[in-house]
């Protein structure tokens, strides 16, 4: 099997979301996140820690993972020593190469 680039795929769905995101703070569309948003921002962070200049041409999402990640709880768990960025998917499955 050989490495797939998803760059591509990645720009698309980026597109895509951020079209939905529109200027609204959360998926939702309420003042609060809510449990789709906690699924959104999983997967735009491993886009951004495959193709991480590939979301900078979204500001709106760029802004939404800030504000994700700012969420007292969320913030507190990425400081702790629990967090771990990497690896994404099970070794058995998947092997990052880059």
């Amino acid at each position: 099997m050989g490495i797939i680039h998803a760059g591509r795929e990645i720009e698309a769905a980026n597109v895509f979301v951020s079209s939905i995101q529109g200027d609204r703070d959360w998926l939702g569309g309420g003042s609060d996140p809510t449990f789709v948003d906690f699924y959104a921002y999983e997967i735009l962070d491993h886009h951004r820690q495959f193709e991480p200049k590939e979301l900078d041409k979204c500001a709106n999402l760029t802004g939404y993972l800030a504000r994700f990640e700012a969420l007292p709880k969320v913030a507190e768990y990425r400081k702790s020593d629990r967090f771990k960025a990497s690896p994404i998917n099970s070794p058995v499955f998947a092997k990052w190469v880059g």
